[in-house]
């Protein structure tokens, strides 16, 4: 089994892309969790609830859950931004990975001496 991994890992064209759209997905969670965060400073809570507002594309809902505050009637949600960074992090630290293992192979096959 370790032996099929090894060989898949060392296919770069695919390890390469399979990075690059796990890369691209992360950013996109990034982005949406940063237009989050500004869309809710931007969204003012009044008197009578969520008034409407061009900058909030966002139902209410959306905001209610995990590290989401009101702050000076305006709402401070970083939720998906803290989600969309996590998810960075991971395939930031599975591309360290492979490329960590990718050149300890290379290393090892460089340092190979064959016998004249």
């Amino acid at each position: 089994m370790r032996d099929a991994v090894d060989r898949l890992l060392r296919d770069l064209t695919l390890v390469t892309l399979a990075l690059a759209l796990a890369l691209g997905w992360a950013l996109i969670q990034v982005a949406e969790g940063v237009a989050a965060v500004v869309s809710g400073l931007l969204y003012g809570l009044g008197d009578e609830g969520p008034g409407p507002n061009f900058f909030a594309p966002y139902a209410l809902s959306e905001w209610v859950g995990v590290l989401t505050w009101d702050v000076g009637g305006r709402v401070l949600h970083l939720g998906s931004l803290v989600a969309g960074l996590v998810q960075l992090g991971v395939v930031l630290a599975v591309a360290a990975v492979i490329h960590r293992r990718l050149r300890a192979d290379s290393a090892g096959e460089e340092r190979v001496v064959e016998p004249s």
